[in-house]
Parts: C-alpha cells; sequence; structure tokens
C-alpha cells in the first residue's frame, strides 16, 4: 500500500520537457505578437499631429476669413485664434507655406518624411 501512495507522488507536476514546450510555444506566440504592436506608438504619434495639424488648419480659415488674407506664419494666431503653437510629437515645429489662395501645413514626422493632416 505505501508503494502506491509514493508512485502518486512521484507523477505529480509537470516533466521538463513539458514545461519546455509551453516556454516555446509561448516564444512563438510574442514572436508574432509584439512586430504589430510595436508599431502602434508611431501611428499613436501620428494621428495627434494629423488633429493639431487640423487644428491649425482651422484657425488658418478662421484667420483669412476674418482678414481677408492668410497669415505669414502660424505664430500669427496667437493669442486671438490659438493659445499656442505646439510643437510636433517628435519635437519639431510645423512646417507652413502659403502660396497665393491655399496654404499647407506639413509635418516632419517618423523618419523625417513629411506628411499633412490630409495623407491617409
Amino acid at each position: 500500500m505505501e508503494k502506491v501512495e509514493k508512485r502518486k507522488k512521484a507523477k505529480a507536476g509537470f516533466t521538463l520537457v513539458e514545461i519546455m514546450l509551453v516556454v516555446v510555444i509561448i516564444g512563438i506566440l510574442a514572436a508574432v505578437a509584439l512586430p504589430k504592436f510595436g508599431n502602434q506608438g508611431v501611428q499613436a504619434r501620428i494621428k495627434i499631429a494629423k488633429g493639431e495639424m487640423k487644428s491649425m488648419a482651422t484657425a488658418v480659415d478662421l484667420y483669412q476669413i476674418e482678414k481677408g488674407k492668410y497669415p505669414g506664419s502660424l505664430q500669427e494666431l496667437v493669442p486671438e485664434l490659438m493659445e499656442l503653437i505646439p510643437n510636433d510629437p517628435w519635437d519639431q515645429p510645423y512646417n507652413y507655406q502659403k502660396s497665393g489662395s491655399s496654404f499647407t501645413i506639413t509635418c516632419n514626422g517618423p523618419e523625417g518624411k513629411p506628411f499633412s493632416y490630409k495623407d491617409k
């Protein structure tokens, strides 16, 4: 009777092979999932920049309606239409260019590749 109880105690738990198999499976799942989530920080910054550029574009349009011309720089929007002109999420200034009856606001973005809030 005593031998049967010792065998039951010895069988409890996981073998080294089972534990290693679980670790390998977790490693494979992490290798597949992490690259998908790693890019989310950059995508969030791009969305923040697009939102800020859209707000600035609205302020530029309001300036044009009120004064009949586009501002020479974004700083002309302060303090009447905007509290301040923020830097982009990469801590660089936004680019503003006016040409005749239009203007563009761009951001240098990640890796210095410019984009505007209208880009998809």
